[in-house]
């Protein structure tokens, strides 16, 4: 299957369709008048994401489009929705990603075994934690140098949404 973004007057994302393998090399024409769709169609790669295939093939356009995002002509690439919160976020020039404006740390604290271990970004908190083996650890706000289980943490002040539970 292929999959085409629909582009609105100002290069905004509005509809991404997905149609037969067939027809991929004539997708836009399929689209705006087999289909009787009209619009602006531009094809987009679900296994594309920062310039990279994941299959190791030829990446397009950069990244997958999303609806609200954005196609920049000039770049000839998609780029993701505008986060809300835009002003804790920096747009990556190199991968168009939009990425925290706080730097991912660059090592795994000794505590942890690194291949089971990632950085995540907590979009409420705006802060990084890590995700060990399912379980997400934060600095513990009473020692900063100490890391500990997120459901350990007595949130006074904090808004935590751990599954289906709101603390």
């Amino acid at each position: 299957m292929a999959h085409f973004a629909e582009i609105d007057e100002n290069n905004i994302v509005i509809n991404i369709v997905k149609i037969s393998d067939e027809n991929e090399h004539r997708g836009s024409e399929f689209l705006s008048v087999d289909c009787n769709l009209g619009g602006r169609w531009i094809q987009t790669s679900i296994n594309t994401i920062a310039g990279i295939h994941i299959n190791g093939k030829t990446p397009l356009r950069m990244n997958y489009a999303f609806i609200g995002g954005t196609y920049d002509e000039e770049r000839d690439a998609f780029i993701g929705p505008t986060p809300i919160d835009v002003e804790n976020y920096i747009l990556n020039e190199d991968t168009l990603i939009w990425e925290p404006n706080i730097p991912k740390p660059s090592e795994i604290p000794e505590r942890f075994d690194p291949s089971v271990t990632m950085w995540v970004w907590n979009t409420v908190r705006l802060e990084w934690e890590i995700r060990s083996r399912n379980t997400t650890y934060v600095i513990n706000p009473e020692n900063i140098t100490e890391w500990i289980e997120e459901s350990s943490i007595e949130y006074r002040n904090y808004l935590l949404v751990s599954g289906s539970r709101t603390y």
